[in-house]
């Protein structure tokens, strides 16, 4: 079996990666916000929990993700942080 990721990269929780146009339909918003809660509902639980040592909001970023949502969504996660 042959394992293909790179291909088929998307950073899909930002919106739906268009491959005919190689850019994002839309970028999702409600989605970047959900993503926001649940750290905030994990920093919550377990932020202060004595073998909590770091928290990785994005793992990976994608290359083409767009970078102003991206840094914003990081910006409002650090505040709570």
């Amino acid at each position: 079996m042959h394992f293909s990721h790179w291909p088929n990269a998307a950073a899909n929780w930002l919106g739906p990666w268009n491959l005919k146009t190689n850019q994002y339909d839309f970028i999702n918003l409600d989605n970047v916000e959900r993503s926001v809660k649940i750290s905030k509902s994990f920093i919550e639980r377990w932020g202060q929990h004595a073998s909590f040592a770091a928290f990785q909001p994005v793992n990976e970023p994608w290359w083409n993700s767009d970078m102003g949502v991206l840094k914003g969504y990081y910006r409002q996660v650090r505040k709570i942080v």
